[in-house]
């Protein structure tokens, strides 16, 4: 039987494989709940967040950044065989907001989040034994720091 504490470990798991092989720094990935949240992934606000300009640079960083918002229900889903109906907003809203502060909206927010979410499901189906491993060890220890995440590097490999 798949519990809760798994679906959420492979959800945050997604989160943070995604995180690592795109190059986007995170402090560590937990499931442990708080009052709002089964689990989180805990890093600092780049500084680009704030820029009223996006050059390709950002174009690509937008579209990792998108990616690991959705990596993360794509991978519950994918390990629970159906859509999460918890915990996805969150995730969501930060994806369209990082969508329409590129596009400015209309027809290529939408096109452009529809292209997001298949390169994360790529990306999640290329990398699936790299996030069940690092869903186990959370379910084992609960919390991990990107430092250990790092450490596993080795055994992190696309599938």
């Amino acid at each position: 039987m798949r519990t809760n504490i798994e679906g959420t470990a492979h959800h945050e798991a997604g989160h943070a494989v995604a995180c690592l092989m795109f190059g986007i720094a995170f402090d560590s990935v937990t499931i442990v709940g708080t009052d709002d949240s089964n689990g989180h992934l805990t890093r600092p606000k780049p500084g680009w967040y704030n820029t009223d300009h996006f050059d390709d640079r950002h174009l690509l960083r937008i579209r990792d950044e998108v990616a690991q918002d959705f990596a993360g229900q794509i991978a519950e889903w994918k390990y629970r065989g159906k859509r999460p109906r918890y915990g996805t907003q969150d995730d969501n809203q930060k994806a369209f907001d990082l969508a329409l502060k590129l596009t400015g909206g209309g027809k290529t927010t939408g096109a452009f989040l529809e292209y997001c979410w298949c390169f994360a499901e790529d990306f999640v189906n290329s990398n699936w034994r790299s996030i069940r491993l690092v869903a186990g060890e959370l379910t084992k220890g609960k919390t991990l720091t990107s430092r250990q995440l790092s450490e596993m590097t080795p055994a992190l490999k696309p599938d």
